[in-house]
């Protein structure tokens, strides 16, 4: 079935997550430190559409937790001195916003 100008084609949620790996001996979030061991996910929804068959869009927004660290330790520069706010230790951002334009010849 052909697809008509301007349809929605697709909607999905994207999801992304990273991790330090290192060893034993670095600064976890359990042991009140900088957090060596933090997932950082960042998450969206996606929308494509389709025009003239020829032209798609696709739009992406994307949001992105980060560690909360203590106030008396946030503004030290060396990461590795921070703490992590054990009563809230991650919060939530924007992170990116996404356009693709994809013209078929």
């Amino acid at each position: 079935m052909p697809k008509r100008p301007g349809n929605l084609d697709l909607v999905g949620i994207i999801v992304e997550t990273d991790q330090r790996i290192t060893g034993k001996y670095k600064s976890t979030v359990k042991s009140g430190g900088w957090g060596s061991d933090f997932m950082r996910t960042a998450f969206g929804p996606l929308f494509n559409f389709v025009f003239k068959d020829t032209y798609t869009l696709t739009f992406l927004t994307e949001f992105r937790t980060e560690r909360q660290y203590t106030d008396d330790t946030m503004g030290i520069r060396y990461f590795g001195h921070r703490e992590i706010n054990k009563s809230d230790s991650s919060y939530v951002y924007f992170y990116r916003l996404a356009l693709i334009i994809q013209c078929k010849f």
